[in-house]
Protein backbone atom coordinates (compact mmCIF):
# COMPACT_ATOMS: atom_id res chain seq x y z
CA UNK A 1 0.00 0.00 0.00
CA UNK A 2 1.24 3.57 -0.93
CA UNK A 3 0.44 6.68 0.35
CA UNK A 4 0.12 9.41 -2.29
CA UNK A 5 -0.42 13.29 -1.91
CA UNK A 6 -2.20 15.89 -4.29
CA UNK A 7 -1.79 19.88 -3.87
CA UNK A 8 -5.19 21.15 -3.31
CA UNK A 9 -3.14 24.87 -2.96
CA UNK A 10 -2.20 26.77 -0.01
CA UNK A 11 0.22 24.13 1.10
CA UNK A 12 -2.61 21.52 1.33
CA UNK A 13 -2.67 18.12 0.16
CA UNK A 14 -5.31 15.12 -0.19
CA UNK A 15 -3.78 11.66 0.81
CA UNK A 16 -5.08 8.78 -0.18
CA UNK A 17 -3.98 4.79 0.51
CA UNK A 18 -3.49 2.88 -3.16
CA UNK A 19 -2.08 -0.36 -3.85
CA UNK A 20 -1.02 0.77 -7.37
CA UNK A 21 -0.07 4.33 -7.20
CA UNK A 22 1.25 4.28 -11.41
CA UNK A 23 -1.96 5.53 -12.73
CA UNK A 24 -2.13 8.68 -10.32
CA UNK A 25 1.44 9.53 -11.08
CA UNK A 26 0.41 10.75 -13.99
CA UNK A 27 -2.66 12.81 -12.99
CA UNK A 28 -1.47 15.09 -10.31
CA UNK A 29 -0.43 13.01 -7.46
CA UNK A 30 2.81 12.80 -5.87
CA UNK A 31 4.55 10.12 -4.00
CA UNK A 32 5.73 12.45 -1.35
CA UNK A 33 5.24 16.45 -0.62
CA UNK A 34 8.72 16.79 -1.18
CA UNK A 35 8.43 15.29 -4.18
CA UNK A 36 5.58 18.19 -5.34
CA UNK A 37 7.73 20.94 -3.98
CA UNK A 38 11.00 19.54 -5.98
CA UNK A 39 12.44 22.04 -7.87
CA UNK A 40 11.97 20.93 -11.75
CA UNK A 41 15.17 21.31 -13.64
CA UNK A 42 14.98 23.50 -16.45
CA UNK A 43 17.65 22.70 -19.13
CA UNK A 44 20.48 25.40 -19.22
CA UNK A 45 21.08 26.57 -22.98
CA UNK A 46 24.42 28.06 -22.29
CA UNK A 47 25.94 27.72 -25.81
CA UNK A 48 26.75 30.55 -27.97
CA UNK A 49 23.83 31.69 -30.46
CA UNK A 50 24.24 30.31 -33.74
CA UNK A 51 24.61 31.79 -36.78
CA UNK A 52 20.95 32.26 -38.00
CA UNK A 53 19.85 32.98 -34.26
CA UNK A 54 22.37 36.13 -34.77
CA UNK A 55 20.85 37.18 -38.07
CA UNK A 56 17.37 37.15 -37.17
CA UNK A 57 18.45 39.13 -33.97
CA UNK A 58 20.25 41.92 -36.13
CA UNK A 59 17.17 42.05 -38.06
CA UNK A 60 14.82 42.77 -35.50
CA UNK A 61 16.98 45.66 -34.19
CA UNK A 62 18.04 46.88 -37.63
CA UNK A 63 21.75 45.96 -37.30
CA UNK A 64 23.69 45.89 -40.46
CA UNK A 65 25.63 43.19 -41.34
CA UNK A 66 26.88 40.78 -44.41
CA UNK A 67 28.50 37.71 -45.32
CA UNK A 68 31.52 39.37 -44.44
CA UNK A 69 30.46 40.41 -40.97
CA UNK A 70 32.25 37.84 -38.69
CA UNK A 71 29.83 35.78 -36.09
CA UNK A 72 32.01 37.73 -33.65
CA UNK A 73 31.47 40.85 -34.69
CA UNK A 74 28.00 40.33 -35.37
CA UNK A 75 27.45 39.12 -31.70
CA UNK A 76 29.35 42.39 -30.57
CA UNK A 77 27.07 44.60 -32.25
CA UNK A 78 23.68 42.79 -30.97
CA UNK A 79 25.01 42.67 -27.40
CA UNK A 80 26.19 46.75 -27.53
CA UNK A 81 22.39 46.71 -28.94
CA UNK A 82 20.70 45.34 -26.37
CA UNK A 83 22.76 47.82 -23.88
Amino acid sequence: MFKIYKPIGDDHYQRIVVKDPTEYLDNGWYMSIADHKAPVNEPQDDAAPTREEMEIKADELGIWYDGRTSDKKLLERITEALK
